[in-house]
């Protein structure tokens, strides 16, 4: 998906079984009960209430966004503080009830990894599409679908501000935080030169805003805004030649670093971790 508004509810919707409570398909082709109508009213009624944020233990997503919803409340309008509650609800529903255990273990293994705070800056109208449509959709699939969707999703670019960075005033945000936390980590022997080749691969990758074109909120690739010339990351070099060609010059820059040498041992080492 584009990584489009969404109403919040969408998480919720595909949380609820038919009324016979039959067993359900979810992705990757496991099936599996998924939290009832009345689970996810209780889990929405916790995500609003403040005695649930002193009962919610752990640092998980669920357990922040609830504890972020507290500190910040009334800065929302009433139609964000809604969304907020039904994502975090959704969250929370299938953290408590979903016999697919392992499975929302691995979700919240990456939902960290690829950490974009739910609720939080530039999130909550796309807070919930980035958890189903980046997080969720590859949390057992490939890392490298998972890597190039979040890439290209509103809720990534806004947090780490690469919607803001232009040929003109790069940001190295997105750049930085893909090679340390996402993919090949310290270890991998980066410089500060990489980071800022990283940045300008990037350039380009905006979010629609109120003006268009196309509808607000979702993902858009400006040419205008890439930065042009010769790009060298770690092992990876590109003529990056053109303005129109920038898109595709940062997809193959995501595909290298997702099947870099130095990747699988960064995310192998903290795996186990999670499930020690």
């Amino acid at each position: 998906g584009s990584g489009g508004p969404d109403t919040g509810l969408d998480l919720i919707a595909e949380s609820q079984p038919p009324e016979s409570n039959a067993e359900v398909p979810w992705g990757n082709g496991v099936s599996d009960r998924e939290p009832n109508r009345r689970e996810c009213q209780v889990a929405h009624d916790l995500a609003g209430g403040r005695a649930a944020l002193r009962q919610t233990p752990g640092s998980g997503p669920a357990a922040v966004a609830l504890r972020h919803y507290e500190r910040h409340h009334d800065k929302f309008t009433a139609r964000q503080r809604e969304l907020l509650r039904e994502v975090s609800a959704a969250t929370l529903a299938r953290q408590i009830w979903s016999r697919r255990q392992l499975f929302e273990v691995v979700v919240d293994f990456w939902a960290n990894h690829l950490n974009v705070p739910t609720p939080g800056p530039g999130s909550w109208d796309v807070g919930g599409s980035y958890q189903r449509d980046v997080i969720r959709a590859h949390a057992l699939g490939s890392f490298t679908d998972m890597l190039l969707a979040a890439g290209r999703h509103p809720a990534t670019l806004r947090y780490l501000t690469a919607d803001q960075s232009t040929k003109d005033s790069v940001n190295e945000n997105y750049g930085r935080e893909l090679l340390e936390l996402h993919t090949v980590g310290v270890a991998s022997g980066y410089t500060e030169d990489d980071v800022r080749n990283s940045a300008y691969v990037l350039t380009g990758r905006t979010v629609v805003g109120q003006q268009g074109p196309g509808e607000e909120g979702t993902f858009r690739f400006d040419p205008a805004k890439h930065w042009v010339g010769p790009v060298r990351v770690l092992d990876f070099a590109h003529e990056n030649a053109s303005p129109d060609g920038g898109l595709e010059v940062g997809e193959a820059y995501l595909r290298h670093l997702a099947a870099h040498q130095a990747t699988a041992p960064a995310c192998v080492t903290e795996l186990p971790r999670r499930f020690s």
